[in-house]
């Protein structure tokens, strides 16, 4: 068998499967660029702005539609096809809308060139916005505050090219100032005299570090400007020189220091001089003087190194302020502490401080000393508020002399006359002592009437107090004998009869004046104002002291405008006046029920009801007033008689269900 055209065959055969391969590429060659050809013609990308504004077109056609108009120096990227139909237009967006701008004056974005300020820090006086292009139309990266230190990396044509808290972008180059260089200073102490950044450069708008506390020792190693470079908790940063102090430089300001080991004293400035004493871990000692990296302890006289205690700074108040507490409260040995200290405060007892360390009070009287947060206080008014004579009877065991919560013991029972107001709980005594509410049992208020001649019509015995019972009789006055009334109490009539002044039960001497005086002790009441319909209600209370419905009187009255509008709450009445001058206007029968705000009689144009005010009637049942109650003459009498401050609560609602 001839075997000789086998190779022939093979070799036909590669060549066939090598055309076909060669006629596949070609195809998918072939392909290729017609799909490129279907995507369209080539598109190039570039960036650049106008410095006129420009019209967005819907069309590349100046005829068409103008979509918007872009500001000038707008940074735009556009993309510019080789379509003819296209020509001298491309592609953009600009705030969300697209469509084309001719490209007749496209300028190119500005370069970046070295400037002579490279690599230094700056920073304005004013305002800067830091852009993301060099143009002022380029969007705003950072609100640069005054003072707000960049380094200066380059420039273009129009701006600055800076680094500001990590952020790269351009600002406006004018009126720009270069930081200069801390100078040195030979280390001092001082500490900070607030709560404050510790800054990262001597500019108010650096950016902070750590937060400083009012007291915390600071190392002052150098200054730039008005600030203080300083070293803190293993931080370098700066503050303010103003918002630092020398120790003893401020003599309202006391400043204490504690450590949490047993830090060792010495017997004078320097480490080589031990005394052989330490600081009790967590006790606090005042410092009185400073020198080099030493503090003295005011009570031993021996130093401590600062580097080895914490200190806060006491602030004092201008004078010793006064508080309580609702609920029991415990003292901490510091400010902020995680745990108290073996103290408590305890309500219905009266504590004064004298100084605080930011939200902290500090109390030490010889009896408590710690910190309480303020929150956790009810701190009387800097101010009381005054009193009617007030008598009353002690219910408790003790009062409260400024300066000490050391107890004062009284005597139940005994009486104490009643001159201030101080907050809502406490009242302070003639004899300059303050009582808790709960301790006291009110007895009579002394209250003004229209001074006015009277002649008995019977022998009436004049007593030292408005209580027959505890007061002692001064005098038995005449039938037919004349004498001025000039005030009440309960259902005691104020005289001055004789050359003195006293009491006498008044059923007998009651004149235009006092028609309202009870001649007996009025039953306890409540004063319900309602201000859906502009309605004064005096409801009598039950034993619980809980109105049960009996309605003694009810009246109509003017209330508050929107502008000050009265309050709804519960109000103690207080301090009562037969007239309270207004600016334009007096009104007879106030009783204070806030500060500056009173229930009384319609405004009359002096002291006199017959020169009641027109505007006055005409407003009752509106929102008209300052924030006081206006009622009719009768109505306010009837309770300026009829309900003692101090004891009657005047309840404000929006409605009644």
């Amino acid at each position: 068998m001839d075997c000789t055209p086998a190779p022939a065959k093979n070799k036909f055969a590669f060549s066939a499967r090598r055309a076909a391969v060669v006629v596949t590429l070609a195809l998918l060659m072939t392909l290729t660029m017609l799909q490129g050809t279907a995507e369209g013609p080539e598109v190039e990308t570039t960036q650049g702005y106008f410095i006129t504004e420009t019209n967005l077109y819907a069309q590349p056609d100046r005829s068409g539609e103008v979509l918007l108009r872009i500001p000038q120096y707008t940074p735009l990227v556009i993309r510019v096809s080789a379509d003819p139909a296209q020509k001298g237009f491309g592609w953009t967006q600009v705030a969300d809308v697209s469509g084309y701008v001719g490209l007749a004056n496209l300028l190119p974005m500005p370069k970046v060139f070295s400037d002579w300020r490279e690599g230094k820090t700056m920073f304005a006086w004013d305002v800067r916005l830091l852009r993301e292009q060099s143009l002022h139309g380029a969007e705003v990266l950072l609100r640069l505050l005054p003072e707000t230190p960049f380094t200066v990396l380059g420039r273009t044509k129009f701006m600055l090219y800076v680094e500001a808290q990590g952020v790269r972008g351009y600002i406006y180059a004018d009126k720009l100032e270069e930081l200069r260089r801390d100078q040195p200073l030979e280390p001092t102490l001082r500490y900070s005299a607030m709560e404050q950044p510790l800054l990262s450069w001597p500019l108010a708008g650096a950016q902070p570090l750590i937060d400083l506390k009012a007291g915390q020792l600071l190392r002052v190693t150098g200054q730039n400007r008005a600030y203080l470079r300083v070293e803190v908790m293993d931080q370098v940063g700066y503050v303010q020189r103003q918002h630092t102090g020398a120790i003893g430089e401020v003599a309202e300001q006391t400043m204490l220091v504690y450590s949490q080991t047993a830090s060792p004293l010495y017997s004078g400035v320097d480490d080589a001089r031990p005394a052989g004493q330490t600081m009790e871990p967590g006790r606090l000692y005042q410092v009185d003087a400073q020198a080099g990296d030493f503090l003295r302890l005011k009570d031993s006289g021996l130093f401590a190194r600062a580097g080895g205690v914490q200190a806060l700074l006491l602030k004092a108040f201008a004078a010793p302020r006064l508080a309580g507490v609702d609920a029991p409260r415990a003292l901490m040995g510091l400010p902020e502490a995680d745990s108290a200290n073996d103290r408590w405060l305890q309500p219905g007892r009266l504590y004064t401080f004298l100084s605080s360390s930011g939200n902290w009070w500090y109390v030490d009287d010889g009896l408590v000393q710690g910190f309480v947060d303020v929150r956790h206080l009810t701190p009387l008014p800097e101010r009381g508020e005054k009193m009617n004579r007030t008598y009353a009877v002690y219910t408790g065991e003790a009062a409260f002399l400024p300066g000490s919560s050391q107890a004062q013991p009284v005597v139940p029972g005994q009486l104490v006359e009643l001159n201030e107001l101080w907050g809502k709980q406490w009242f302070r005594t003639g004899q300059g002592s303050y009582v808790h509410i709960g301790a006291v049992d009110i007895l009579a208020s002394d209250v003004p009437v229209r001074p006015h001649m009277v002649i008995l019509d019977q022998a009436l015995t004049m007593y030292s107090l408005p209580d027959e019972a505890r007061g002692r009789a001064l005098a038995v006055l005449d039938a037919g004998e004349q004498v001025e009334v000039i005030g009440f109490a309960r259902y005691f009539l104020l005289l001055r009869a004789r050359g003195m002044e006293g009491y006498v039960v008044g059923k007998t001497l009651k004149t235009h004046e006092t028609r309202y005086l009870p001649d007996t002790d009025p039953p306890p009441c409540e004063i319900l104002v309602n201000k859906a319909d502009f309605s004064v209600s005096l409801y009598a209370l039950d034993a619980r002291g809980q109105r049960y419905g009996e309605l003694i009187l009810r009246g109509i009255a003017a209330l508050g405008k929107r502008s000050t509008p009265t309050p709804s709450g519960r109000f103690p009445l207080g301090f009562k006046q037969r007239w309270v001058r207004f600016s334009q206007s007096q009104a007879p029968h106030a009783i204070t029920y806030l500060r500056g705000r009173y229930l009384h009689g319609i405004p009359c144009y002096g002291p006199d009801e017959a020169q009641v005010t027109e505007w006055g009637l005409q407003e009752l049942g509106t929102l008209s007033s300052g924030g006081c109650v206006r009622m009719t003459f009768d109505m306010a009498a009837y309770l300026y008689f009829n309900c003692p401050s101090y004891k009657t609560i005047m309840e404000v609602v929006n409605g009644l269900e």
